[in-house]
């Protein structure tokens, strides 16, 4: 008995879903290239890597059933989203020194605790085993307040700015702080701070930009970027900007903002990953940052383990160069 063979282009109804999928794919990635005209377009350029994956997928899948048109499109497409990507393809530089480490390395950890979020003796958890020197706590309420401390005593130096909504903040330290003073950027509390860290004293700045669910707000995010971009150009010392940006460098108004101002994504070299949403990682994009400046050499960056909050924390290992 002759048994028939699968053939995928023998399939017509599995043919048009995936070429319907293609245009799809194909549709979202036209559409991010508007991303720095319309507020609604930029937030299809947040998902690069997803529109990679799909369009390798579907190329592979397209060209068994010699779509070949299709396939060209896709190519195209797929090289188009690959761009952005480049930046955090893992190298290995970048892997020998995450492995490695570095003595003297200062710690950096950003986590977005989510106001409401009630897990935080897992927090206090994930905070004292990662150990880092430095932690942004974004969505600092008053209760967060309360339930941060136990790391208090660990943490001597600090500047608190709890408030009663998603945008407190606060900076917690190991090392002295030379100077931390509060900074408004736009409607939402930003932190100021110079640290005397192990190798010499550099600027900190931790934020909370506005998340871009709306012509209004994206607009005040795109501000706060601009006056981020304008406090650098007075500073003149190692600096590294800190927490939940509410947007991914793919989109052209961060990649415009990280030429503009010289400095450079602690996560480059080490995959693109994702920080937001815990709950649906098939959508995960990276909108928690540390942005250094060219005085440091970063030695690690990794993704912490998830606690409750919809992010998930991130900490970057950084060296400054003697003599910076």
């Amino acid at each position: 008995m002759r048994v028939p063979r699968f053939r995928l282009r023998d399939k017509p109804v599995l043919g048009t879903a995936l070429v319907a999928a293609a245009a799809v794919t194909i549709g979202a990635s036209l559409a991010a290239l508007g991303g720095q005209a319309w507020w609604g377009l930029e937030l299809f350029t947040h998902f690069r890597a997803q529109y990679l994956a799909a369009q390798v997928v579907l190329f592979a899948l397209l060209l068994t059933q010699r779509r070949l048109r299709w396939c060209f499109a896709l190519g195209a497409c797929a090289v188009l989203n690959a761009v952005p990507l480049v930046p955090y393809v893992p190298v290995g530089a970048a892997a020998v020194a995450d492995a490695a480490g570095a003595a003297g390395a200062v710690e950096i950890m950003s986590v977005n605790v989510q106001a409401r979020n009630t897990r935080h003796e897992r927090l206090l958890e994930i905070v004292r085993e990662a150990s880092p020197d430095v932690v942004v706590v974004v969505e600092f309420t008053h209760r967060w307040q309360r339930l941060l401390s136990p790391l208090y005593h660990e943490y001597p130096h600090r500047l608190l700015l709890p408030e009663e909504h998603a945008f407190g903040i606060a900076l917690l330290s190991r090392h002295p702080l030379i100077e931390a003073d509060p900074l408004e950027l736009e409607t939402t509390p930003a932190i100021d701070a110079r640290i005397d860290g192990p190798q010499g004293a550099f600027r900190l700045i931790g934020v909370h930009l506005r998340p871009p669910t709306g012509p209004a707000l994206a607009a005040e995010r795109n501000r706060q970027l601009a006056q981020l971009a304008e406090l650098r150009r007075s500073i003149d010392e190692p600096l590294a900007v800190v927490g939940d940006f509410n947007v991914t460098p793919y989109s052209p108004h961060m990649a415009d903002w990280l030429l503009e101002t010289g400095l450079r994504d602690a996560r480059g070299g080490r995959g693109p990953g994702f920080s937001w949403p815990t709950f649906l990682p098939i959508l995960g994009i990276p909108i928690d940052h540390c942005i250094v400046s060219p005085e440091f050499t970063v030695v690690g960056f990794e993704r912490l383990p998830r606690f409750g909050s919809d992010h998930y924390p991130v900490l970057a290992r950084l060296m400054l160069e003697r003599g910076s």
